[in-house]
């Protein structure tokens, strides 16, 4: 099957299309077909998607809980979001973020990638480490010896690839 992910600031959705007219016993099922509405998925009030929300970088834990990294305006300048659902994609909601920038064109920040173990396990990364155990109330900078080029967590174990001043990794 085909899998297509849309971007979490243009209504998310990730679906597994099939050949044929039943889907394949190994589809991963995944959330209702893109309607084509433009209008991004919001709660309401402070756990809101924020006007001017730019995402970064998308992980889902199952076919239902995700986790989308980004950015949007604030008051002082642009601020670190991260955005969860638990219902395909269908509403999001804003939980704690570490206190660092995310990396874009105009910024080269300290994080530019959100990985999620479980629904409490996660790590933003790129070159900067922060993890939380806790579903993102809680963020600590964790201590690496180089820049954190790509992590997966598997099994409950995370595998990072960090690049050393010596260029070992």
């Amino acid at each position: 099957g085909i899998v297509t992910i849309t971007r979490p600031d243009h209504r998310a959705s990730l679906r597994v299309v099939s050949p044929g007219p039943s889907p394949s016993p190994t589809a991963v099922p995944g959330p209702e077909p893109d309607t084509g509405s433009t209008t991004p998925a919001t709660a309401s009030g402070a756990d809101a998607v924020p006007a001017g929300f730019a995402a970064t970088s998308l992980t889902f834990v199952s076919p239902t809980d995700g986790f989308v990294l980004g950015s949007a305006p604030c008051e002082s300048g642009e601020c670190t979001v991260i955005l969860r659902t638990d219902d395909t994609g269908k509403s999001w909601h804003r939980i704690g973020a570490p206190p660092v920038v995310v990396t874009n064109k105009e910024n080269p920040g300290t994080v530019r990638d959100v990985r999620f173990a479980t629904i409490d396990d996660g790590w933003v990364y790129g070159p900067d480490l922060w993890a939380t155990h806790d579903g993102g109330v809680h963020w600590t900078k964790t201590h690496s010896d180089g820049d954190v080029l790509d992590l997966e967590a598997s099994s409950g174990v995370a595998h990072a690839v960090v690049l050393t001043s010596g260029g070992r990794s």
